[in-house]
């Protein structure tokens, strides 16, 4: 056959790619259509730190938790659960150690305005309390204790444990508090009611021993 002059400096390789001539029967190859990749949305506030409450409390991974709060903080800075994230980034570092990181996250949240602000105000306490804040120490297991003034000695039932030993924890820290301030007599006085709502607690012996020594 005669190749068309229009194809006769065409090497043959590639001919096929050429479009049919005029009334050929053959049709042009059909190019696949044109694939648009779609990115997944980046995820909203609360995926991230329900990601990262997964990580920290059902996976026990804090440093995946860090992460997934750590770029929680560079997309949501203002964010509406930024409270919340911080909580969970003091968390984190203290299952890995970091004190003193745990600290200064919370140092900068407001604890009266989150729930469960009880647990949140004695964890600081003791917190400022081991790195010698005492005073600021003292503030915070004031907040817990004042909450609870009126309450009755049964206060230490076993109906709810975990107020059972936030108020514990409280009335202990704030007695060590007060004894480095120079308060003894506030510190006596804590050391007795702790005895008193709390006399199988976990500081009852020691409790015990430092009355002892100060009859």
């Amino acid at each position: 056959p005669v190749v068309p002059a229009r194809e006769q400096n065409v090497p043959p390789e590639i001919r096929p790619a050429l479009p049919s001539q005029p009334g050929s029967s053959e049709k042009s190859p059909q190019q696949p259509p044109s694939r648009v990749d779609r990115l997944a949305p980046p995820p909203d506030e609360h995926s991230l730190l329900t990601t990262a409450v997964r990580r920290l409390r059902t996976a026990h991974d804090p440093m995946s938790a860090l992460a997934a709060l750590d770029d929680y903080r560079v997309r949501f800075p203002s964010g509406g659960l930024a409270p919340e994230a911080g909580m969970l980034r003091a968390e984190a570092l203290l299952q890995i150690g970091r004190k003193g990181d745990a600290l200064a996250e919370l140092d900068r949240l407001s604890l009266g305005q989150m729930p469960n602000s009880d647990e949140r105000y004695v964890l600081r306490g003791e917190l400022r309390a081991g790195v010698g804040r005492w005073r600021e120490a003292l503030a915070d297991f004031d907040v817990v204790l004042r909450g609870h003034a009126g309450q009755s000695a049964e206060i230490g039932a076993p109906t709810d444990a975990k107020a059972h030993g936030r108020l514990e924890r409280a009335l202990w820290g704030r007695a060590l508090a007060r004894s480095r301030l120079g308060d003894d007599a506030g510190a006596r006085a804590d050391l007795q009611e702790c005895l008193r709502r709390f006399p199988r607690g976990r500081f009852a012996p020691e409790a015990a021993r430092l009355l002892g020594e100060h009859r």
